[in-house]
């Protein structure tokens, strides 16, 4: 569960009692904070954050303007020449560009090292998104509940049942109707295919052929039509995955984070095998794996099937 702040401050606490200008820096994050289409096209500003900061505005009588952040960061490390320093809305505060985040930020240990968060108000798990896929009909599915070996036995039972019931009825003078292999073949399929035929063995050797046969196609017909149902239920749009770790079996799948996040970080420092070996296998995909915000994240699902 990772706990989910929303405002944070540098080394201060709200000044109370006459009126005070805060500087507010955010992130575009629905539902937090937005954009809102107005009229003549007037675009406003709305969210959570929008609503919270004006009640604690009018709560504790202080002004406040909001800038979005530069650089489109949460708040991460970074290091350049050898020297590491924030960035994102934290590095803002930090350096004093900003009073106060105001946004759907992660309290993480290393980030409270720097600044002081607001109580949490959310607790968020990690989660995968990944485009779904569409189930299209395919003419191969009747076959699919069989292997090949399965087929191409039942398909050697059909002929040998049929050529040991031609040869009864040759040399057997009550198999009257049995003594063409025509006839033979259609009382085999008939039976295979759960229809009665109009004639029926008479003898005692092909009636217990027969039986046998009968016997066979039963447990045939059972196993198809139970693993026939499977197959046309399921949803192939869904990845059999249960865990985040389970996307190292799917070695044609690509997965990514989004950039200068808490997330990024936790699998960048994790002590943790499964996340260790996620993160080196994104540093190893030949494209980007890492995406600048939610809605570009989204995006990119929506445009590769395989991300």
């Amino acid at each position: 569960m990772w706990p989910i702040a929303l405002l944070l401050l540098l080394g201060s606490h709200l000044p109370m009692g006459s009126p005070t200008h805060f500087r507010l820096t955010t992130i575009q994050s629905e539902p937090f904070y937005f954009d809102v289409p107005g009229v003549n096209g007037v675009i406003k500003k709305g969210g959570y954050i929008v609503d919270l900061v004006e009640k604690l505005s009018t709560e504790l009588n202080f002004t406040y303007s909001f800038h979005e952040v530069a650089d489109g960061a949460y708040g991460a490390i970074k290091s350049e020449n050898g020297t590491e320093r924030w960035v994102g809305m934290i590095g803002e505060v930090v350096r004093g560009d900003a009073d106060i985040a105001a946004a759907d930020l992660t309290v993480t240990p290393l980030r409270s090292k720097v600044v002081a968060f607001s109580m949490p108000f959310l607790g968020a798990d990690l989660g995968l998104i990944y485009q779904k896929r569409v189930n299209e009909f395919d003419w191969w599915t009747f076959v699919l509940p069989f292997t090949w070996q399965v087929w191409m036995m039942t398909i050697a039972a059909l002929v040998a049942t049929s050529g040991i019931l031609f040869l009864i009825g040759t040399l057997d003078q009550d198999e009257s109707d049995l003594r063409t292999l025509s006839g033979c073949v259609y009382f085999s399929v008939a039976c295979l295919l759960s229809q009665g035929p109009e004639t029926y063995p008479k003898s005692v050797s092909t009636r217990l052929l027969a039986t046998s046969w009968w016997f066979l196609c039963l447990m045939l017909l059972v196993l198809y039509t139970a693993d026939l149902t499977s197959t046309l239920t399921i949803d192939k749009g869904e990845l059999p995955v249960e865990k985040i770790e389970d996307l190292l079996s799917f070695p044609d799948v690509s997965f990514g984070l989004t950039r200068d996040t808490a997330i990024q970080e936790a699998f960048k420092h994790t002590e943790y095998l499964p996340f260790q070996m996620m993160w080196q296998r994104m540093r190893s995909f030949p494209d980007e794996f890492l995406v600048g915000s939610w809605a570009e994240g989204m995006q990119r699902v929506h445009n590769d099937p395989n991300f």
